[in-house]
């Protein structure tokens, strides 16, 4: 009998969708997935992997629902996009099609330019400009600790630097305040 655990559902459904294409494994693994899907409502991997599923059976509006669900709540995940957008066009939902062919190639254009901009400052990590651009494609992707460590690097070799400076206190502001932090800080 399987743990009651969402990460040992998700595991066990995903290794019979993909190892097995018996009838029994496919009810199993829909089965495995959906209770994944119940323990951990907010995690889009065992929705992705029901999304998965539904097209293959053509089962294309259950299938863009699954997407659709996928992307709201992990919307820096380009594969949920690219099958949203394919969903979308095959139920002739063409402004749908065309934002999430949009957000797609933005988030692959991100990745694909973050990639050579690590690349960059490995080489290069006196980059401080190059350094300020990746933490503001880190930032798209919410990842805001990551985005925040960009900044703080150039100004832990440049405190005069307005540009890093400017981006941190805006990323502070906008994802990293919280009541706690501030109560935190006016306390004696």
């Amino acid at each position: 009998k399987l743990p009651n655990n969402a990460s040992a559902q998700f595991l066990f459904g995903l290794s019979l969708h993909r190892s097995d294409a018996s009838r029994e494994a496919h009810m199993e693994a829909v089965h495995a997935l959906q209770k994944a899907v119940t323990l951990a409502p907010r995690d889009f991997k065992p929705r992705y992997e029901l999304g998965l599923m539904d097209e293959e059976a053509r089962n294309y509006p259950d299938a863009y629902q699954e997407f659709t669900d996928v992307t709201r709540l992990n919307p820096t995940f380009a594969e949920g996009w690219f099958h949203l957008g394919r969903l979308a066009r095959r139920l002739s939902k063409i402004k749908e099609a065309e934002a999430a062919e949009a957000h797609f190639a933005s988030i692959r254009a991100d990745n694909v330019e973050l990639a050579a901009l690590v690349k960059h400052l490995l080489e290069h990590p006196e980059d401080f400009a190059g350094r300020i651009r990746a933490g503001a494609i880190v930032e798209r992707t919410h990842k805001w600790q990551a985005a925040a460590a960009q900044y703080e690097a150039v100004l832990q070799v440049r405190p005069d630097n307005q540009a890093a400076r400017n981006a941190l206190n805006s990323l502070v502001r906008r994802h990293l305040w919280s009541p706690a932090m501030e109560q935190a800080e006016s306390q004696p």
